[in-house]
């Protein structure tokens, strides 16, 4: 492989994949071809992590003052996204006749700060809610629920600040400054694309916390710190589990690699802050409360099966419309009424995700001579939740935004290999 094309064309590759990724949720999204939009969707992601894969080393030419042009594209993107995010606030005040999310959260943190029992049904006028949400969705918010400002705010404050110090700190070591460019704008540029063509996503959820803790899982990895890796994997599991099954592949990998006394204190340290978290203070109290809140996700997904109130005969039922999943496939072709649908693609969705991580697992197995096993891990978990996500039979549309950023943390890592060899140093 020339210099040329490690340097440009390898990881130019790769971010054009991630870039079909965007518009997949943005230009594109709610395409009327349904039934194709899914497969673009599929293959953008194989052709971002393809070439990330491979071994590039080569030697490069260094300049100092990378960092500080990457610390001030962080600064001004971190500016630009509060610009916007405060024009969607102001928009958009929190609302339950708009969206029941955020106001259901700021109910779980004002109970525990009242004392008053977290996990039971939430009113709301007309109907009533179950609490769902494990406490790495909630418990972060004490915070700005005790000083007074949104939480909105604390979601993207958290994400972009934890992002650019692993990109300031990748930066400091490599000093290419094509990288350090483009690592600058691209959580900028993502988060400007999704708010222009889905405010919502920003208006009606805090999905930027719990992708925080799987970009900070990702970066355990990277490190091979353990404490992180054990810290995060169990908030990634008290928030967003869409993980679970990938922990076949984790658990393999980590055994075979570092040994199982490894893996045990990964262990220790998760299982520590779940009992921490969730075991102790709520579900010793009430076990009933894991079993209702499953039960009650069931019926909501039921829910956005059926056309809704304001739809007409013959409309597809509003989530499974927007292009993002397999879903449609599902609803267009099964036999049946929703129900039948819906519990076709639930059972077909479990098989694939678990036959993604027994065939992640088998790759290993076969190929671990030829990569470290904490990036075959981070690029697995980006290739199981493209592939999760893909028959999501439940499409809400910012939980697209997991694979999208994890993809994007995984081209900042490995975009440009960072087994550089025979650095030339530039010190003008």
């Amino acid at each position: 492989m020339s210099l040329l094309q490690k340097q440009f064309l390898v990881p130019l590759l790769s971010l054009f994949g991630l870039y079909l990724m965007l518009r997949f949720q943005t230009i594109n999204q709610g395409d009327p071809n349904l039934l194709w939009s899914p497969i673009i969707w599929i293959v953008a992601s194989l052709i971002c992590i393809t070439p990330l894969w491979y071994d590039r080393s080569y030697a490069y030419k260094t300049w100092r003052y990378s960092p500080y042009v990457t610390a001030v594209l962080l600064a001004l993107g971190l500016l630009f996204t509060g610009y916007l995010l405060q024009g969607i606030i102001v928009d958009h005040p929190i609302k339950a006749e708009e969206s029941d999310v955020i106001p259901s959260l700021e109910v779980y943190v004002r109970r525990l700060l009242a004392g008053e029992k977290v996990y039971t049904a939430i009113p709301f006028k007309g109907y009533e809610v179950w609490p769902t949400y494990f406490p790495g969705m909630w418990l972060p918010y004490l915070l700005p629920e005790l000083m007074g400002f949104d939480y909105r705010w604390m979601a993207l404050g958290s994400f972009y600040l934890s992002i650019s110090y692993m990109i300031l700190s990748i930066s400091k070591e490599h000093k290419n400054l094509l990288q350090s460019i483009l690592m600058g704008l691209l959580p900028a540029f993502f988060i400007w694309q999704l708010m222009r063509y889905d405010r919502s996503i920003f208006a009606f959820s805090t999905e930027l916390m719990p992708i925080g803790f799987y970009l900070w899982l990702i970066w355990g990895l990277y490190k091979k710190n353990i404490w992180i890796i054990g810290i995060f994997i169990s908030l990634c599991t008290l928030s967003r589990y869409a993980y679970t099954l990938w922990m076949i592949p984790f658990i393999y990998v980590i055994w075979t690699a570092e040994g199982f006394r490894y893996l045990l204190n990964i262990g220790l340290v998760g299982i520590s802050v779940i009992l921490l978290l969730y075991i102790f203070p709520f579900f010793m109290v009430d076990p009933g409360i894991l079993t209702d809140g499953l039960a009650y996700y069931g019926k909501t997904a039921e829910g956005q099966w059926a056309l809704q109130g304001w739809q007409n005969d013959g409309d597809i039922p509003y989530h499974l419309a927007n292009g993002r999943s397999m879903s449609y496939w599902f609803y267009h072709y099964v036999d049946g009424d929703h129900i039948a649908k819906l519990e076709r693609a639930k059972l077909f969705h479990k098989l694939i995700s678990l036959g993604t991580a027994l065939v992640l697992t088998f790759v290993y197995y076969r190929k671990q001579s030829s990569i470290s096993w904490n990036k075959y891990l981070i690029l697995s978990l980006f290739l199981y939740l493209s592939i999760f996500y893909l028959f999501l039979y439940v499409p809400f549309s910012y939980l697209y935004m997991l694979p999208l950023m994890v993809g994007m943390m995984c081209w900042i890592l490995y975009g440009y290999e960072h087994k550089s060899i025979n650095k030339i140093t530039n010190r003008g």
